[in-house]
């Protein structure tokens, strides 16, 4: 199943082949857990990805590959029940968004891992800083989503080029934030 593209998965899904939804969790619930993780919450990072899955199982005829690949639908799914829950919780707006567990590199030593941590807490701060909810999701989407910019602007409902233009201004944003921080390294 592996040579199989992700849009004859969802038609194989369609028609109750569960080991086409085995196939589809796999290529992406680690990146979608991760953008899940820094727009709402690593504690509640998991419990999105399941309800996202359920959510394609429940309307796999739902997803339309002439209008965007699967993994922007996904993308869109996910984002909507991020905003839910933040919606639910009254916290839409200039919230910490939770970054340190998606992006901490824990294979070093404890020195290491202790530094990267402090890094991980200084990014978390800086993007909770950022001035919009679009500009902390472009931005998560396009570095921790792997996302290319039509793909952010379609999964947070913008043209591409505003998509290209909130991801170029949070990166400026995050660039200064952490350089007051004593943090340079920023793509």
């Amino acid at each position: 199943m592996d040579a199989l593209p992700d849009e004859d998965l969802v038609r194989r899904l369609a028609r109750g082949r569960a080991e086409a939804l085995d196939e589809l969790y796999r290529r992406h619930a680690r990146r979608l857990w991760a953008f899940c993780a820094a727009a709402a919450s690593p504690d509640c990072a998991e419990d999105l990805v399941h309800e996202t899955f359920l959510r394609v199982i429940r309307s796999p005829g739902r997803f339309a590959s002439s209008r965007a690949s699967f993994r922007t639908w996904l993308f869109q799914i996910a984002r909507n029940l991020c905003v839910d829950r933040a919606r639910r919780r009254g916290r839409i707006g200039r919230e910490e968004v939770p970054l340190a567990e998606a992006i901490a590199d824990r294979r070093g030593d404890a020195e290491e891992s202790a530094a990267t941590r402090g890094v991980a807490e200084t990014v978390r701060t800086c993007i909770g800083e950022l001035e919009s909810e679009d500009e902390r999701q472009a931005l998560v989407l396009y570095y921790l989503g792997g996302k290319v910019y039509r793909e952010v602007a379609a999964i947070i409902g913008r043209s591409t080029s505003m998509a290209q233009k909130l991801v170029g201004l949070a990166r400026e944003r995050m660039k200064r934030c952490l350089a007051r921080r004593g943090v340079e390294a920023w793509p």
